[in-house]
């Protein structure tokens, strides 16, 4: 575990964990409150993305002993609330000894045991929800809450607690926001979230060999899926940039005219704080939709299409990607109305608060 706080500074305490969604938020938070004279501490687990990623920002990174019980077995239920005892007294015991004066959760099963933990110390206590539809974990966690975040309106029931703020964004991100009108060729940017969509890059290749105009192309496949994509662009002889991870994330929606991707709440966020129209495909797995309801919110505005995975032909998507080329101002205008959505001074509303009952 973990440096011990040596520092005069007053603490917050960060808690997030499992995926990108809930972490990058996290540090974008993170550093403006960095900035404003906080020691950052970070909660989560070992088994989390977090656990390589946080040490790397110089973060201290304290774990606890938590995981998901969805398609878990009986026994694994029976035994789960004493380990979710076990959970909530570790993040009591980190948090004693670290003494934050407020702490922040952004999701994923880390924040669970963390919030009541800060709760029973009586430390003020802050949630941020990044989807349309809140999480099982953030439901349980806005009982114990100071203040409640969110992204999307509509997300809690309205009270003096929740506060909507949109979802932090990466400053590198919001600096790149393009004005450019749309490319001939129409440059199209595919991305998966970072550990790629097999039916995005199964698609998408026979999609752009049924296209009768010229497009160029910069496709993010994710980890361990560059090699099998590039061969079906291949076989269709389609001349294709292809990342398993893009690093200058920025410069990807710079150059982009139309985004086909995930509905993520970041990717969700980024498209809009970029004002890049987009093609979305939900991913169809989650219990509760979340992906489909944060697309619905854009689609809703006018600002970008969906296509329901099951709905996903490489005809379907053709036909919509030639629609969009031959209206150039359609795609402007999806542009312009994403923008509009865009909440971005996200990352400074909710240091305003944090930083407000951390001076306290």
């Amino acid at each position: 575990m973990d440096k011990q706080n040596t520092s005069h500074k007053p603490t917050f305490l960060i808690m997030a964990g499992g995926s990108g969604g809930h972490i990058f938020p996290g540090l974008a938070v993170a550093h403006q409150l960095q900035k404003r004279n906080f020691s950052i501490h970070w909660l989560g687990t070992q088994k989390g993305l977090e656990s390589t990623l946080i040490p790397k920002q110089s973060i201290p990174i304290h774990f606890i002993q938590i995981k998901g019980l969805r398609g878990k077995s009986i026994k694994e239920w029976l035994v789960a609330p004493f380990k979710i005892l076990h959970a909530i007294r570790q993040a009591y015991c980190i948090m004693k000894q670290i003494k934050p004066v407020g702490v922040l959760g952004f999701g994923g099963f880390v924040s669970g045991p963390g919030c009541i933990a800060a709760w029973l110390l009586n430390i003020p206590l802050f949630i941020h929800e990044q989807n349309a539809v809140a999480g099982f974990t953030n439901k349980i966690s806005a009982y114990f809450a100071t203040k409640i975040f969110t992204s999307f309106p509509n997300t809690f029931n309205s009270s003096s607690k929740t506060i909507l703020t949109g979802n932090p964004v990466r400053q590198d991100i919001q600096y790149k926001v393009s004005t450019h009108p749309p490319s001939q060729p129409i440059r199209l940017l595919v991305l998966g979230g970072s550990l790629g969509a097999l039916m995005i890059n199964e698609t998408l290749p026979q999609t752009i060999s049924k296209l009768n105009f010229p497009v160029e192309i910069w496709h993010q496949t994710g980890k361990n899926h560059q090699k099998a994509t590039q061969k079906q662009y291949d076989d269709y002889h389609i001349t294709v940039r292809l990342d398993e991870f893009i690093d200058t994330i920025a410069d990807a929606y710079h150059w982009a005219d139309l985004v086909i991707c995930r509905s993520g709440a970041m990717t969700v966020a980024e498209l809009c704080v970029t004002g890049k129209p987009a093609i979305l495909i939900p991913y169809p797995a989650h219990k509760d939709q979340q992906q489909v309801h944060n697309a619905l919110y854009l689609v809703n505005q006018q600002a970008a299409k969906m296509i329901e995975q099951h709905q996903l032909t490489a005809t379907y998507l053709a036909q919509l990607i030639s629609e969009l080329n031959q209206n150039q101002d359609t795609l402007k205008t999806m542009g312009e109305r994403a923008h509009a959505c865009a909440n971005t001074e996200a990352v400074f509303k909710i240091s305003d608060i944090c930083e407000h009952y951390g001076n306290a």
